[in-house]
């Protein structure tokens, strides 16, 4: 039996304790209050298929087969708003409902960083390579902070590594039971997102090369690879309360509605703003390289390159698709991590708030990181060793560092390919979790007894109030509005918003303190009295 290294499993546990100590510094997101009404809908129509008695429905103004949102599976909410149940909740207790959210994703991405710990530890072996990519992964700033709270891309990511995990084990061993769970997992991930899609069709791809390769075992491989598709297929359905009924017509019309959905909003880059309808086809590779730790992203590439160096000279010199079961695997991370990218760049797909939609392809692509560390530490000496141990290691430990010097707000963090000025030309908190820190620091400033107003015309800002604890909240009066009597809050998502403040026009100028992330602004808090001049007393730094 194979002797456990107590340093992994001593980090794992303290980045655990860590997590699950610092979740309510985070604030709510634009997308969580309507994830939360998707899922009840689903529920509901869930009970009512089942026929539950004394079942009380969440949301009885609203039916499935109508609801503009049924194509949303929502597996993952579904799961948390019986967990809140269970916990008391209440329809509208939406603080109680965003808490469960917010502890269930991150348990979820923990779980899948064990899981990749042990996907890299069965490529490399031992334990230092695999702690590496998984310090890698969970120190990404965006994909740290994300962990905290997105009900939607980190919950793809999480159920991705499940079944890329599952995937390296059956690959491995080709068991009937490795094959179960590997359709259980591909199952659950299809009811993530559609480009997860890329799971079940990699797996097949990986079979029928096999098939090509080894000239062998046919019965045994078309079957496996019948069952797979049906039971992945079942779980799904399963999984999926809409598709219980007419499942192969309503498969049809989820996928036909998924793959051009439009988003009428607009975003933020490189000083531009570009409708999300007409996103250029550099848009995700470019968020991806000023988003991307340095070192990481450029081990990345180096990846990427010597895979297909290595694939072109094994089909060239050997025609042979791999030599052994790792090169199998790395061939099976570079599609997942890679195909999903191209896919959506080929297809010409609506994408927006920077390269979030895209967060699930990101662990694969730090297994072509490892990839390439390995090949570096083994083919460099000497001083060149030395000099890029240094860049991978000072890399990671400023990731670490700026995780802890802008907490909670690790959402926006660019490498230095962004320049400078990067309010101006980005989108930052473009879901306005800084809400909650803005809020948080009024209802520090408001005396007790005191109740501060805060106007707005976001809804966001709106759910963050409710996202306050009960002594804070008591502190604040939302009001919805433009009159600007009181505090106006603006993340300058909206491109008037964003013009005003950089153009230092009201209502956005004269802040009365500025939440900013290493000196670039992300919120802005606007005070004017009733019947007054704003207040006007900048602090640039009071929340990191």
């Amino acid at each position: 039996m194979e002797k456990l290294n107590p340093l992994p499993i001593a980090l794992f546990f303290l980045y655990l304790l860590v997590g699950l100590l610092i979740i309510p510094d985070y604030g709510v997101s634009t997308d969580e209050i309507v994830q939360v009404q998707h899922a009840e809908v689903q529920l509901d129509y869930a009970a009512k298929k089942l026929g539950i008695e004394d079942y009380e429905p969440y949301r009885p103004d609203h039916e499935l087969e109508t609801y503009n949102w049924r194509h949303y599976s929502m597996m993952y909410g579904m799961a948390a708003t019986f967990i809140a149940e269970f916990l008391g909740y209440e329809k509208g207790d939406l603080r109680l409902a965003f808490q469960v959210r917010h502890y269930l994703v991150f348990l979820l991405f923990w779980l899948a960083c064990l899981a990749f710990y042990r996907t890299l530890k069965g490529r490399f072996g031992g334990w230092q390579l695999p702690l590496l990519g998984t310090a890698i992964l969970v120190l990404t700033p965006r994909i740290f902070a994300n962990s905290f709270y997105n009900p939607k891309d980190l919950v793809v990511l999480a159920f991705y590594v499940y079944g890329t995990a599952s995937l390296a084990w059956f690959l491995r061993s080709r068991s009937w039971a490795s094959l179960l769970v590997h359709a259980l997992a591909t199952g659950a991930v299809l009811n993530t997102r559609l480009p997860s899609m890329f799971l079940p069709l990699m797996t097949l791809f990986m079979l029928v090369l096999q098939l090509i390769q080894e000239q062998k075992n046919w019965g045994k491989t078309l079957a496996q690879m019948t069952v797979y598709s049906g039971l992945s297929l079942l779980i799904f359905i399963a999984l999926f309360p809409l598709l219980w009924e007419d499942p192969m017509s309503r498969i049809v019309e989820v996928w036909g509605s998924m793959s051009k959905f439009d988003w009428g909003s607009s975003n933020l880059i490189f000083n531009e703003w570009i409708p999300g309808d007409e996103t250029p086809p550099w848009y995700i590779p470019a968020w991806m390289a000023i988003t991307i730790p340095l070192a990481v992203l450029g081990l990345i590439v180096a990846g990427i390159l010597l895979l297909v160096k290595r694939q072109a000279l094994l089909l060239w010199s050997h025609k042979k698709f791999w030599q052994d079961g790792n090169e199998r695997l790395d061939l099976a991370q570079l599609g997942l991590g890679v195909g999903p990218i191209l896919a959506v760049i080929v297809l010409g797909s609506n994408l927006y708030n920077g390269w979030r939609h895209l967060y699930f392809v990101y662990p694969a692509l730090v297994y072509l990181a490892v990839v390439a560390w390995q090949y570096v530490s083994n083919h460099s000496k000497g001083k060149w060793r030395k000099v890029f141990q240094a860049l991978l290691y000072g890399n990671l430990a400023w990731m670490l560092a700026f995780i802890m010097i802008v907490h909670p707000h690790q959402q926006v963090y660019f490498n230095a390919l962004a320049g400078d000025n990067l309010t101006k030309r980005f989108d930052m908190d473009y879901w306005g979790l800084s809400f909650y820190s803005a809020l948080k620091e009024i209802a520090r400033r408001t005396p007790d007894g005191e109740v501060a107003r805060v106007v707005g015309n976001t809804r966001n800002c709106w759910y963050n109030v409710l996202y306050l604890p009960e002594e804070e909240r008591a502190k604040i009066k939302y009001d919805f509005g433009d009159d600007y009597n009181g505090y106006y809050l603006s993340n300058f998502r909206r491109p008037e918003a964003h013009r005003q403040f950089i153009d230092q026009e009201p209502p956005h100028d004269a802040p009365y303190f500025i939440i900013d992330v290493l000196g670039e602004p992300i919120m802005g808090v606007f005070h004017k009295p009733a019947g007054g001049k704003p207040d006007a007393s900048v602090d640039y730094g009071g929340e990191g």
